[in-house]
């Protein structure tokens, strides 16, 4: 009896090394990089666009409103 389980155990492990070697291939996981990097893109930003009279009210009054609740 023990030695019979000491043969199954023996199987199991070998069929477990077997089966966890071709985990062990150098696989690339991770795709290539770009020649050019995102990082040295230029990136232009939008023109500014001038507020109309209503627009500047509107932000001037979110601003005294914002200003008097500061403690």
């Amino acid at each position: 009896m023990k030695t019979s389980l000491i043969r199954i155990l023996q199987g199991g492990l070998i069929l477990l090394g077997l089966a966890l070697c071709p985990a062990c291939e150098d696989i690339n996981e991770v795709p290539p990089r770009p020649e050019s990097s995102i990082a040295s893109r230029r990136y232009k930003l939008p023109d500014p666009v001038v507020l109309n009279a209503e627009e500047a009210e509107i932000i001037r009054k979110i601003q005294q409103e914002f200003q008097e609740n500061i403690p």
